[in-house]
């Protein structure tokens, strides 16, 4: 891997966060680099030191503040010329995760080039029945071609595939990642409340609202952990997912825990504090 194939941009905050670059050695014995933003607090404790990590040897850890770009000569990362790397003529920011589980899981943010490219979202269901979404740039002839149909890639059921351009972080809304603060102007009539928790052991810890699409649909998980303790988790699913997955999810394992049940409903404003033994 060099810097050609090293091109992405994204914007750090440097009272708190540095660029980095790592490299690392693979199973397979070839070198890739990974980088982005990090915390100036890792960045102190990592130091460059070789050790082990999931996808390899992390043989180099080196972080940076001191100019804009300044990650790109680290680690062995060579600039085939002197030249930066010049910003778009028309550049869209937009939100950047890669299997981020909700909105305050995606934080990052990378600079697209609005005349090629547009901001994505995209809802997956994994092989494992778990629920993620990658956002970043995509070239607007793969937005136009990709719809918002599910679709099967890799293991993967891509639930909703999402992208626009018309202002900066626009796909922070898209595809069901809600921002919790955010005003809603103006609810269409189709839209609908539902209630949003993670591992809640009971309604009192089930409060979350988030606000659901035309298609969508409010959904309800419960779960037995391995220590044999039940949890709920409830917010928004695609139409497709409830039709064609949730009914076939009781008895299959999410994480560490097993799924004993799993509804979906679309009747009326918060349904799904009903769904799956949650008393109203």
């Amino acid at each position: 891997m060099t810097l050609s194939e090293c091109t992405g941009m994204v914007d750090c905050d440097n009272s708190t966060k540095a660029c980095f670059t790592d490299e690392l050695i693979t199973d397979q014995l070839s070198i890739v680099y990974n980088a982005g933003c990090r915390s100036k607090n890792v960045c102190k404790a990592s130091g460059g030191i070789a050790r082990q990590k999931k996808m390899g040897l992390l043989a180099c850890a080196k972080c940076c503040h001191s100019a804009d770009d300044c990650n790109s000569n680290l680690c062995g990362i060579k600039q085939a010329h002197a030249k930066p790397i010049p910003k778009p003529a028309n550049p869209l920011s937009c939100r950047s995760c890669n299997n981020a589980l909700t909105l305050s899981d995606c934080t990052g943010m990378v600079v697209c080039d609005n005349s090629t490219e547009a901001c994505f979202t995209d809802e997956l269901v994994t092989d494992r029945l778990t629920i993620v979404y990658n956002a970043g740039c995509r070239s607007k002839s793969q937005c136009v071609s990709s719809g918002g149909t599910a679709r099967q890639r890799k293991g993967n059921l891509y639930a909703c595939s999402r992208c626009c351009h018309l202002t900066n972080d626009c796909n922070s809304d898209l595809c069901t990642l809600k921002q919790a603060h955010a005003t809603i102007q103006h609810r269409p009539s189709d839209e609908m409340k539902c209630k949003r928790c993670n591992k809640a052991h009971s309604l009192s810890e089930c409060t979350d609202i988030v606000l659901c699409t035309s298609k969508e649909e409010c959904f309800m998980d419960q779960l037995i952990t391995d220590h044999l303790e039940t949890e709920y988790e409830g917010g928004c699913r695609s139409r497709e997912v409830c039709g064609t997955v949730a009914s076939t999810l009781v008895g299959k394992k999410k994480r560490n825990s097993l799924i004993s049940c799993s509804r979906c409903c679309r009747t009326n404003d918060f349904c799904n504090k009903q769904l799956c033994g949650i008393p109203v």
